[in-house]
């Protein structure tokens, strides 16, 4: 399988999980949007078409001859997620970030950005090389790996983030111990 195709797979995948995560804990989403001011109306309507276009563009993505137009809808989702936290960070706002529903916990930022970067470059690479059938000649086995080394990253991701996050907590608590 080609590197667009692992590609493809791993967008797929995080796509995916995080458009079912979001419907899935909408309660956790709609409290995102509240957050970022979301206008009252539409926050219901958003709360779902967001996560549907984030599955639509998951399953288009591995579409064949239809995955270009799920790398656009990515790319363009991207936009509107990095345009969000741009706002959040130039108001200096404490917005929790529900990306992934209630699997990955946090606040729009700096990192937040960085992860929207990167996953734009991915999916950036994926228009510039234009294989629409990518994934056409991939074997089950190929897709089976494909999946399970993308699950494997957030796995790896999420682990090391309750870490970190755990290493700051306790950090702090020490730093407010040593104060008092």
């Amino acid at each position: 399988m080609s590197l667009s195709g692992w590609i493809q797979l791993f967008l797929a995948f995080l796509f995916a999980l995080a458009g079912a995560a979001k419907l899935t804990a909408w309660q956790s989403f709609w409290q995102t949007l509240t957050m970022l001011q979301v206008p009252a109306g539409l926050r219901g309507a958003l709360a779902v078409l967001i996560p549907v276009l984030e599955l639509a563009a998951a399953c288009i993505l591995v579409l064949g001859p239809w995955s270009l137009l799920g790398a656009w809808l990515l790319l363009a989702l991207l936009v509107l997620f990095a345009a969000a936290v741009g706002l959040v960070m130039k108001s200096r706002a404490n917005v929790t970030c529900n990306c992934f529903g209630n699997l990955l916990p946090g606040y729009l930022g700096k990192k937040t950005l960085a992860h929207i970067a990167v996953l734009g470059a991915l999916d950036i690479y994926l228009l510039a090389a234009g294989e629409s059938d990518a994934l056409a000649s991939a074997s089950p086995m190929d897709w089976t790996l494909g999946l399970v080394t993308a699950a494997g990253l957030f796995t790896l991701y999420a682990l090391g983030s309750a870490v970190y996050g755990h290493y700051t907590f306790m950090a702090k608590m020490q730093a407010g111990g040593r104060k008092g």
